[in-house]
């Protein structure tokens, strides 16, 4: 049979359509959301969903799973990701033709880092719901996006200020901190693959060279929200440990932060700095 836009080979895809359908709620108090998936979509790539539908758990007999401490956006893209094994974004805004070509640049570059922040919130879930399929398409994703050439001839990277400017509700720093909370989830998840594209996908971010000459940095928000959702043995603290202990400036630290540097990473940098 000829190639065809309508008719495709789903023999693996028939049995999602089987079997119980699970109720999982996303968020706390007012922000909860409901969503429904079935039992074989969500145990498919998924080692936390694989455990958690267990037949002798709880979660298994209600057919209820709840995700308190995750965002419902989130935890949308990561369904959409199960079904149709691709992420979707939202297109460029085409309504741009009034603005001039600097308001469009900063504009896309308003968007992408919204995008880069999302992703980055997919892999921490990913991290959490061990999806190693996530966690991957993350990844690549990621490194799609810094390929594509922007408008200064440079490649695209989320940027990184200062961390007193960053704190205060930089957009770029937003997108990092998502990034960094999907690795959680991909954790949580038990998604290895899905955390390894996270990794290189900020690995890849960090290591291209701002305007200004000076490399990404992450900063407290981002080495927080790793910290507290990884175990010790995590690549991702690995990469964060030494990128500060490599790179790191006076700039990177601020004593005023609300929410400082937690005091295990510190400790790793000062071990980290007695190495070299």
């Amino acid at each position: 049979m000829a190639e065809s836009k309508i008719v495709w080979d789903s023999t693996s895809k028939l049995e999602y359509f089987r079997g119980r359908c699970i109720r999982i709620e996303v968020g706390r108090g007012d922000e909860v959301e409901v969503f429904g998936a079935h039992r074989a979509v969500l145990t498919e790539s998924s080692e936390f969903f694989a455990r958690a539908l267990r037949r002798d758990w709880k979660e298994s007999q209600d057919n209820i799973v709840q995700l308190p401490e995750d965002e419902p956006r989130i935890f949308e893209l990561f369904l959409h990701f199960l079904y149709d094994k691709k992420i979707p974004i939202k297109a460029v805004d085409p309504n741009l033709e009034h603005l001039s070509a600097a308001e469009v640049h900063a504009a896309i570059e308003k968007q992408l880092d919204a995008e880069f922040s999302s992703l980055c919130k997919l892999y921490v879930l990913g991290e959490k719901l061990q999806d190693v399929a996530v966690r991957k398409a993350v990844l690549i994703a990621l490194m799609e996006g810094m390929e594509e050439p922007r408008a200064d001839g440079g490649l695209w990277t989320p940027d990184v200020l200062p961390v007193d400017i960053a704190y205060e509700g930089n957009k770029i720093n937003e997108e990092y901190c998502k990034f960094c909370e999907l690795y959680v989830l991909s954790e949580y998840l038990s998604d290895v693959n899905a955390k390894d594209l996270v990794v290189v996908a900020l690995y890849q971010g960090f290591d291209h060279l701002r305007l200004d000459q000076r490399y990404h940095s992450p900063n407290h928000e981002h080495v927080n929200i790793v910290y507290r959702g990884t175990p010790e043995s995590s690549p991702l603290r690995i990469l964060l440990r030494d990128l500060y202990v490599l790179r790191s400036q006076s700039g990177w630290f601020n004593k005023n932060l609300k929410d400082p540097y937690c005091a295990e990473f510190i400790f790793d940098i000062l071990l980290g700095l007695l190495k070299i």
